[in-house]
């Protein structure tokens, strides 16, 4: 019997019909062979962070079982985004897009690599990860980071996430 490692992945989206992005991504990522045990946060909307003149985002995090290794599963990521029509500009990171998906965590993995660092290297920064990441797992802990409930209260405690308006959608 193959392991299954417990994953989280970001989505976000600020272009065309946003829940509806989050949705096909979310069935996209359900569809990927051999994932089991998906769940989804709620959606966030999100005020742009670093390129603010463009639309909110709507974000969520997803949880999920996977048979293989981080590179595979990244892959599959990046087809579904080629898929959705996630146009890349090499010169603002920040731009807006269909759709956006982050490998946040893979079980306690932990790589520097160029094409795919784990955890994902901003992710204790991102009040828009954070928050659904709790919802879906109150009590996460990450390798070199900590608890993520310490994480964010620290982080709200000292308004390091003052330009970042979030909350839940509905």
């Amino acid at each position: 019997m193959q392991s299954l490692h417990r994953v989280y992945i970001g989505l976000g989206t600020n272009l065309g019909d946003r829940i509806q992005n989050l949705i096909d991504a979310g069935e996209a990522i359900a569809a990927i062979p051999g994932t089991q045990n998906h769940r989804s946060s709620s959606f966030y909307v999100t005020s742009p962070v670093g390129f603010a003149d463009q639309p909110d985002f709507i974000n969520a995090v997803i949880q999920l079982d996977y048979p293989e290794d981080a590179t595979s599963l990244f892959r599959h990521m990046q087809q579904i985004e080629h898929r959705m029509g996630r146009q890349r500009d090499p010169h603002n990171q920040n731009a807006p897009r269909v759709i956006d998906l982050d490998l946040l965590l893979f079980d306690d993995f932990s790589s520097s690599d160029p094409h795919l660092t784990l955890p994902h290297p901003r992710l204790s920064q991102r009040l828009f990860v954070l928050r659904p990441l709790l919802e879906l797992s109150p009590g996460l802990t990450v390798p070199e980071i900590g608890p993520l409930s310490t994480v964010l209260e620290e982080g709200l405690a000292c308004n390091k996430f003052a330009e970042q308006v979030v909350h839940k959608l509905g």
